[in-house]
């Protein structure tokens, strides 16, 4: 929708490239065209090791486009660690960072294959708001972690009430600290999207960098986890706002 009524608006800036949502929907049509050519069908479970950028969103969405489930994991995560995650579960396709070494037995795709040139046209299969889209891990505080499924429609009114919590308009432009693996940093995203509004893409490494980025790119939400917020506080002077045009 927001292609057709405002395809030059912003949908994601990352570093010095700025994709507008009629780009941003192209691409993810070529995504998703390039993942069926991959063989990943309506219902497939697709591991996603990505780090935060633009390519990330587009392939969040083409897997949702092409009916496929997403199992978010963070990129860093080591080898043993991520046969335990995906142990039982059914995988059958991992998109990673191409220094990553293939995982035998699976699809194995890189960002920069899934978000290239596509052989053919994308089929769009359909999808409603019962089937699967999002293969969640509980934390695992008090045992093992808990795997349930979240379908498109319990997906999309998660990201509607972040919205509607948050206050966001097709004005806003937001950033999370949290990465795209997690779900937090993730609905973000994905809700700051389904708004019309502007992700910038987190990929500052200093307090410096961030306050820099912040004014530049005139970012008005930002979320934080706890453990930022004691270093943001640890990096303030006391004696003005960090971020002056932060609206929340």
């Amino acid at each position: 929708r927001h292609a057709r009524e405002r395809p030059g608006h912003p949908a994601v800036e990352d570093g010095d490239r700025v994709v507008t949502y009629g780009t941003f929907n192209g691409e993810v049509d070529e995504a998703a065209a390039n993942l069926q050519a991959a063989g990943i069908s309506p219902g497939d479970l697709v591991a996603v090791m990505l780090p935060n950028s633009a390519e990330h969103l587009v392939i969040l969405c083409a897997l949702a486009r092409a009916g496929a489930v997403v199992f978010s994991l963070a990129p860093t995560m080591p080898a043993g660690e991520f046969g335990m995650a995906i142990a039982g579960l059914g995988v059958k396709a991992l998109i990673a960072p191409a220094q990553r070494a293939p995982v035998s037995g699976l699809k194995n795709s890189t960002a920069e294959e899934i978000c290239g040139p596509a052989p053919q046209p994308f089929a769009a299969p359909t999808v409603g708001d019962d089937d699967p889209y999002l293969l969640i891990q509980s934390s695992g505080t008090t045992g093992e972690p808990k795997s349930f499924i979240r379908s498109h429609g319990d997906a999309n009114e998660c990201i509607r009430r972040y919205a509607q919590n948050y206050h966001w308009t097709a004005n806003d432009r937001t950033m999370s600290l949290v990465a795209m693996p997690f779900n937090v940093g993730r609905n973000v995203c994905l809700g700051t999207l389904r708004v019309g509004a502007t992700v910038v893409v987190h990929r500052v490494s200093s307090i410096g960098d961030l306050v820099a980025t912040m004014a530049g790119r005139r970012v008005t939400f930002l979320l934080v986890a706890p453990v930022q917020a004691r270093q943001l506080l640890s990096g303030s002077d006391n004696e003005a706002p960090l971020f002056p045009g932060l609206r929340i």
